[in-house]
């Protein structure tokens, strides 16, 4: 799934996601790109069953990862994220709690598309 986010984003702005992980799922990820043809990665929110990996994508070349281990994600449970844009970071709320924040690599007003691979199912996706 790759869709422009109407008006790109800017502080004050949060994206909200509902779903489901795929019973079979190893791993899925939300990418903030910078293009509609995933250019850079301004931001990287990987899931997986043992871990979160947040990291960015310039030039083709990643960025210096940053893992979480654990995480509240596990095969075919629902989950609500929050990514709220501050002025100097994401913020990730899931299932209501604060769960990591992501400093910005790449200017914010840059970002123009949102990218959902993976084994995920996305019930509702909407700008708050």
């Amino acid at each position: 799934y790759s869709r422009p986010i109407p008006g790109g984003l800017r502080a004050g702005v949060a994206l909200f996601f509902q779903g489901v992980v795929a019973s079979n799922c190893d791993r899925f990820e939300i990418n903030l790109h910078t293009g509609a043809n995933n250019q850079d990665v301004a931001f990287h929110f990987n899931p997986r069953m043992h871990s979160v990996v947040l990291d960015s994508c310039t030039n083709g070349k990643w960025g210096q990862q940053l893992e979480k281990p654990g995480g509240p994600f596990i095969r075919g449970g629902a989950f609500d994220i929050i990514m709220v844009v501050n002025p100097e970071n994401y913020e990730v709320i899931v299932n209501g709690l604060k769960y990591c924040t992501f400093d910005h690599r790449i200017p914010v007003d840059k970002v123009t598309t949102l990218g959902i691979f993976g084994d995920v199912f996305m019930n509702k996706f909407s700008i708050i």
